[in-house]
């Protein structure tokens, strides 16, 4: 009898040992919280490219992860980051996580964060960005990295190929957020770009102009994010 409560004790024991490390490992905790998921892979041969902006992981960091270093990749199609669990299981940082979570490349120097923003049709969404200028600028510059799906288009006729689907890396899209606003596309027209911000109008018309910006070069956009935060607008 003594003896079969040891062993009892010592079962309950090494149990609640092993769900405290588990539950004190912080990553373990983001995929308990439903901010991390397993990821269903799709391997398609017959689709071409890749749904990654970079398809080899590069190593980085998770904000509230420590410095602790992880194997990460930017699904762009599916808008999240594809993270290798020390358990060699593909794990998903999606979209929908907390808004406090970032990953920063450590070779690239580029970093991913969550924001919420304005789609087209002016509903709000969220998703990954890369984080162009200062992360604490009241008005920030963000890059979206995007990829499109396109179906296999049978060929017509006998005298052409049919062409396979395939992944399309199309080109990045600009945003811009100010203060604690959601971010909203950048807008490429000079005059829509400055009425942006009415009490500063004309000091930013003039700035355009005088430093001949264009709204569609990546060096120009973070030049005049530079002059608006100068402006410590609020």
């Amino acid at each position: 009898m003594r003896n079969s409560f040891i062993t009892l004790f010592i079962l309950f024991f090494c149990t609640n040992f092993i769900l405290a490390q588990r539950t004190a490992d912080p990553f373990q905790i983001l995929v308990d919280n439903g901010n991390i998921s397993t990821t269903f892979i799709n391997k398609n041969s017959k689709i071409e490219g890749s749904p990654y902006v970079v398809d080899k992981f590069s190593p980085a960091k998770i904000s509230i992860l420590g410095n602790k270093i992880y194997s990460v990749k930017y699904n762009a199609f599916h808008d999240e980051v594809a993270v290798l669990g020390d358990d060699n299981v593909l794990y998903s940082l999606r979209k929908d996580s907390r808004k406090d979570i970032f990953v920063t490349y450590i070779i690239q120097k580029k970093t991913y964060q969550i924001y919420s923003y304005l789609n087209n049709d002016g509903i709000q969404d969220s998703g990954f960005f890369i984080v162009m200028s200062n992360q604490n600028s009241n008005i920030k510059l963000l890059k979206k990295e995007r990829i499109i799906f396109i179906g296999e288009k049978k060929s017509v006729s006998s005298y052409a190929d049919s062409e396979p689907s395939q992944y399309k890396r199309i080109s990045d899209k600009y945003f811009i957020k100010i203060g604690e606003e959601n971010a909203r596309i950048l807008p490429r027209n000079k005059k829509e770009f400055s009425n942006l911000f009415p009490e500063y109008n004309k000091d930013i018309m003039t700035y355009i102009k005088s430093e001949r910006i264009k709204l569609n070069n990546e060096k120009d956009l973070l030049k005049i994010l530079s002059f608006l935060n100068s402006l410590n607008l609020s």
